[in-house]
């Protein structure tokens, strides 16, 4: 039996077994990925496609490791600032919100958010990440990866798209935009493959970088207080 193979873009350590044809599709490991919306398909069939590579290498113990003592310094950075921030979301009746998200280990747990963390210098201080910090110090999340998925909603994706590395930081939030289907499939993607310390912090970096510029670029009258 013959492979056949057409417009694809086979990655890395991807395994090609004999009997399969596969037309415009990205394809890594066992997953096969549409371009146009983002949809997936596991094979279940290791003969037929595969991943070729381990899940967990040593690069992914220099990134928790490393991941754990910036969160940790941003945790000791932000403590007092947030603080504030809650006495003021207290006094205006703003409260944290929660929802329950998929994070390291399979394990579901509450993720709240900053709840009102509007204003110029909540924003440029990336004070709503704060209780993600915390969420990486507990060992829930990674500090960048993947967006962590809601556990009622996107549990059943949990086996049709490892890796998955739930993270504080995903890629959408150092571009400011809401996640889209297609690109973040192609963010979860790139980031299995090209994942490092480096790019870890690069991503940090590029968050508050981002933040910074787009607060600032806006005008003082739509800024808010």
């Amino acid at each position: 039996e013959r492979t056949a193979l057409a417009d694809c873009i086979v990655l890395d350590d991807t395994y090609i077994g004999r009997g399969i044809e596969i037309r415009g599709r990205i394809v890594s490991g066992p997953r096969m990925i549409a371009p146009e919306d983002g949809s997936r398909l596991e094979s279940d069939d290791p003969w037929l496609l595969a991943s070729a590579s381990a899940l967990f290498t040593f690069r992914d113990v220099l990134r928790a490791a490393g991941g754990w003592t910036l969160a940790l310094a941003l945790v000791m950075l932000q403590a007092v600032p947030f603080l504030l921030l809650r006495v003021r979301n207290r006094m205006r009746g703003a409260a944290a919100r929660r929802q329950a998200v998929r994070g390291c280990r399979g394990q579901v747990f509450e993720l709240a958010d900053a709840g009102d963390c509007h204003g110029r210098a909540p924003q440029i201080l990336c004070l709503d990440f704060f209780p993600r910090w915390l969420a990486v110090l507990r060992g829930q999340l990674w500090l960048c990866g993947d967006r962590p998925r809601r556990a009622a909603e996107e549990d059943a994706e949990d086996d049709r798209t490892q890796p998955y590395f739930p993270a504080a930081v995903c890629p959408a939030d150092t571009r400011g935009e809401a996640p889209i289907p297609a690109a973040e499939a192609a963010d979860q993607l790139l980031y299995a493959r090209h994942r490092s310390l480096g790019g870890d912090l690069r991503m940090v970096w590029r968050l508050f970088r981002g933040r910074l510029r787009r607060e600032l670029a806006r005008r003082p009258e739509t800024a808010g207080s």
